[in-house]
C-alpha cells in the first residue's frame, strides 16, 4: 500500500494517463523544488467550486446531501489542482446536475468551453480536488443505495473548505492518517473525529487501512476531445436559467446515506 502521508504534486506531469486508470497508484509526489499548492490556496479569493471496471467521473463523484454527516479519510496530504469549467446540466429525466470538465487549454491553445457562448458553461477557474475514502461505499444498482464498503472517490472542494482542511493540517501536522467528520448544512464543514480516552482526554481516530486501487485525479479529469465535449454540451448543457452556480459534481447516483469508520 502506498504511504498516504507523502505529499502529492499539483502538476499534470506526474499524472500522465496510463493504460488502465484503475491500476493501483502511489500518491503524487511534491515537486523537488518545494512547490506547495497550500500556499496558493490560502492566497485565493472567493469560494471556488469544488470506463467499466475502472475509475471515471461517475463512479468517483463525491458529494453529501444537505443535512448529511459522514466519516471520510483524505488519502493525500495535499490536494490536486487543475483548470476547469463547471457545466450546469440537465439529465434526460429532467434532473439538474453539475459537471466539471478540465479546460482544454491545459493541452492545446484553445478550449471549446472557453470559446462557447453557452450560459450553462462557467468560466475557467482553478479546481481543487482531494482523493477521499468514502465510508458510505459505492452505488449498488440492485439495492438502490450505497453498499457500505469504503471506496475511494474524488471530492472537488470550495476554496473555503480547502482552507478549513489546511487549518486542520497545520494543527495536527498530518491529515491522511486520521478520520475526519464531514457535514453539509448549506455549506460543507469538516473537523477531526475524536474519541474519549478512559481518563476523559480526547484522541484522534486513526484512519483505516486501505490497500486498494486509487483513481488518478488528473487522468479522470483529463480534457475531453473536441467532438466528445461538443456532443456532451449538446446533450446535457442547460442554459435555461442563465448559467450555473459553480457547484461541485452532483449526480443522482449516490443517494442519502450515513457512513462511519467507527473507532
Amino acid at each position: 500500500m502506498p504511504s498516504r502521508d507523502e505529499r502529492p504534486s499539483a502538476s499534470r506531469a506526474s499524472q500522465r494517463p496510463s493504460a488502465n486508470a484503475s491500476q493501483r497508484t502511489r500518491p503524487n509526489q511534491a515537486k523537488d523544488n518545494g512547490d506547495d499548492v497550500w500556499g496558493e490556496i490560502m492566497n485565493m479569493k472567493g469560494k471556488g467550486s469544488g470506463g467499466e471496471g475502472g475509475f471515471n467521473k461517475l463512479n468517483t463523484s463525491f458529494w453529501l446531501s444537505n443535512g448529511e454527516e459522514i466519516d471520510i479519510v483524505l488519502l493525500d496530504e495535499q490536494p490536486f489542482m487543475f483548470w476547469g469549467h463547471t457545466i450546469k446540466c440537465r439529465s434526460k429525466e429532467g434532473k439538474t446536475f453539475y459537471r466539471i470538465e478540465a479546460c482544454q487549454k491545459s493541452e492545446q491553445d484553445y478550449c471549446v468551453m472557453w470559446e462557447s457562448d453557452n450560459k450553462a458553461i462557467g468560466k475557467s477557474k482553478k479546481i481543487i480536488a482531494f482523493r477521499v475514502l468514502d465510508s458510505r461505499g459505492s452505488w449498488d444498482s440492485e439495492t438502490k443505495g450505497l453498499d457500505g464498503v469504503p471506496t475511494p472517490k474524488i471530492f472537488t472542494v470550495s476554496i473555503d473548505l480547502a482552507k478549513q482542511i489546511k487549518l486542520l493540517k497545520d494543527d495536527a501536522g498530518t491529515i491522511s492518517d486520521k478520520v475526519l467528520k464531514l457535514s453539509k448544512n448549506g455549506t460543507y464543514t469538516i473537523n477531526f473525529k475524536f474519541k474519549k480516552n478512559t481518563d476523559g482526554s480526547l484522541r484522534y481516530v486513526n484512519a483505516p487501512d486501505y490497500d486498494g486501487d486509487l483513481p488518478e485525479v488528473l487522468e479522470v479529469y483529463a480534457p475531453m476531445d473536441d467532438d466528445d465535449l461538443m456532443e456532451f454540451i449538446r446533450q446535457f448543457a442547460d442554459a435555461s436559467d442563465g448559467g450555473n452556480s459553480g457547484g461541485s459534481n452532483r449526480g443522482s447516483r449516490n443517494g442519502k446515506a450515513t457512513g462511519s469508520f467507527g473507532d
